[in-house]
């Protein structure tokens, strides 16, 4: 059995897709007056009316086709494995942030000022980078007064940033390399397999609603949706122009949540449901407008009204938690990363700047990065401008130890002006193969005892075992050669009490080209998980896992005890 079988405890929880309607009823199956389509929510008001959300409409229908249903189920059970291994506690200091490649696509827009939506896309990837990684400017009403209502409670700070392709973009797109990612009035659908590798940000007519995104993304040309009166950050321009309260770009934001795997605080709603995190307190409900700090009660507790989650207006929302985070990079950990184009496959130099602009960023010049509907190639198509550069390695996510950015050493051009990845231990692009040896020396129970490597979807790939029992001591030693990816190695009991030291001093290692990765005593209960990572993929939690011994199993003799009491 796999060892994904093994620990998915609630993966059909997360078996919904959201979004987020103004002024609108909660549309449930007994809901007869209202259709159960995303379409339906259309005929709300005014972009200042308040909001509100549905669920599992959309994902339902999606689920309906047996492959896609499949393939998310593996993804939240691979997930829920992966989240098991870390908590809000032991997340260690983020060193260089996982890229995630993004293309953001405008849809219906009236007489494009291409340049203008060029700069408004780049400064909405600027306040989304800032937002994920705790450094949006506002994070300072948590740090010096929210915090103290929330004791035990951190601010979130995900070790990941957002940045637009700029080169092998799909064909049939009007984008050459140096182009950002960006289409306009190129698409009409939020999927789109030509843009499978990208996390789709699709800016366009949301149905009625502030937006909408999957309830864990898989980055296989599906996408989220933004209204086109909630992306900008600002006035922005043409049609897209965002209206107070809805204006500071926390939509997009609040989207790209769900689109990593986090529900909404109050979970399906009412105190008996929640969002999966344990460092955000129950609510029943959703909180709207600016809710008065102390005074905003939850189920048990002060409602962290304030967090992205929620449906606070955009100046009153400025913070995830740690909890959160965690849950997000289990979710990029857990497969998606997997489907998303590689750094070097789709960064490289940006023509005329970079690619997720930022506050004191001068506007674009006519030269549009992106062909509009004029089906123009204009490669001359952004500023100079290099705040947040994310053309040449140092954006985002440069080594500047200011407090404004986190480190990005790893990640810098080659010689072409090729994106070049290199990882801690210097492997590239090109070291797309390794070697992994496993050792493990036998208890006298070798019946019970199998292992296998699975990848990053919870698929084994190999599987080992079982063993003849009475060869206390025997060291198995197996290999396998692996590509670049996220791997699992299990190993496996079958009686529960580990492979030490009961009935032997079982114990196992691994490694990787002839360098160890981990030696274990082999004292666990059913079993025990390793993750490691291969080539430039990259992991950020804590690797090891281990099932505890039962302390009330009752120990086994010998194995040639046994044997010799049967004769």
């Amino acid at each position: 059995m796999k060892f994904i079988q093994k620990l998915m405890l609630i993966a059909l929880v997360t078996l919904s897709m959201v979004a987020c309607k103004k002024d609108g009823e909660l549309i449930t199956p007994t809901n007869t007056q209202k259709k159960t389509t995303v379409a339906s929510l259309h005929n709300h008001s005014t972009a200042a009316a308040r909001k509100s959300c549905i669920a599992t409409q959309y994902m339902e229908q999606k689920l309906e086709n047996p492959t896609y249903r499949a393939e998310h189920e593996k993804c939240v059970a691979m997930f829920e494995r992966n989240l098991k291994s870390r908590t809000a506690q032991s997340r260690s200091a983020c060193s260089s942030p996982t890229i995630l490649p993004i293309a953001i696509h405008y849809q219906g827009v009236t007489n494009p000022d291409k340049a203008c939506l060029i700069q408004t896309a780049k400064e909405a990837v600027a306040v989304l980078n800032a937002d994920f990684q705790g450094k949006n400017s506002d994070i300072v009403q948590w740090t010096n007064n929210a915090a103290g209502t929330y004791p035990g409670i951190s601010n979130g700070e995900a070790c990941i940033a957002f940045q637009l392709g700029s080169k092998n973009h799909p064909a049939g797109f009007d984008l050459n390399d140096g182009d950002l990612a960006i289409t306009i009035n190129k698409t009409t659908e939020v999927d789109n397999a030509d843009w499978t590798g990208y996390i789709n940000i699709v800016v366009g007519d949301a149905e009625g609603s502030l937006g909408f995104s999957p309830l864990g993304g898989a980055g296989t040309g599906d996408g989220l949706m933004i209204a086109q009166n909630a992306f900008a950050i600002g006035t922005g321009c043409n049609n897209i122009s965002s209206q107070s309260p809805n204006d500071l770009g926390r939509t997009l934001t609040h989207e790209m949540g769900h689109y990593l795997n986090l529900d909404h605080l109050w979970g399906d709603g009412g105190c008996s449901s929640d969002d999966q995190v344990t460092d955000t307190p129950n609510q029943a409900d959703a909180n709207y407008g600016c809710p008065i700090l102390g005074g905003t009660k939850g189920c048990t507790e002060e409602a962290l009204h304030m967090n992205y989650m929620d449906y606070a207006d955009d100046a009153c929302m400025y913070m995830f938690s740690a909890g959160q985070a965690s849950r997000m990079e289990s979710w990029v950990n857990s497969g998606l990363m997997n489907n998303l184009k590689k750094a070097g496959d789709v960064f490289g130099d940006v023509t005329g700047g970079n690619n997720t602009g930022g506050e004191d960023e001068e506007n674009t010049n006519g030269d549009d990065s992106t062909d509009g509907d004029d089906g123009t190639d204009d490669e001359d198509n952004t500023d100079d401008g290099n705040e947040g550069d994310d053309s040449d390695g140092e954006d985002n996510t440069d080594d500047t130890d200011d407090g404004d950015n986190t480190e990005a050493d790893d990640y810098d051009y080659d010689e072409e002006g090729d994106y070049d990845y290199e990882d801690e231990e210097g492997d590239t692009e090109e070291d797309a193969i390794s070697t992994i040896s496993i050792q493990v020396r036998l208890d006298d129970y070798g019946s019970e005892t199998t292992f296998d490597i699975e990848d990053a979807y919870g698929d084994v790939i190999a599987t080992y075992g079982p063993y003849e029992d009475g060869q206390e001591g025997t060291v198995i030693t197996e290999a396998i050669d692996l590509p670049t990816g996220v791997y699992t190695y299990v190993i496996y009991d079958a009686y529960g009490d580990g492979i030490c030291c009961d009935a032997g001093d079982g114990k196992w290692k691994l490694f990787k080209d002839d360098t160890q990765l981990i030696s274990s005593d082999g004292n666990f209960g059913d079993w025990e998980a390793f993750d490691f990572t291969i080539g430039y993929a990259r992991l950020s939690a804590p690797a090891h896992r281990i099932d505890a011994k039962d302390a009330t199993l009752i120990k086994k003799q010998k194995a040639a005890l046994k044997f010799a009491i049967k004769q």
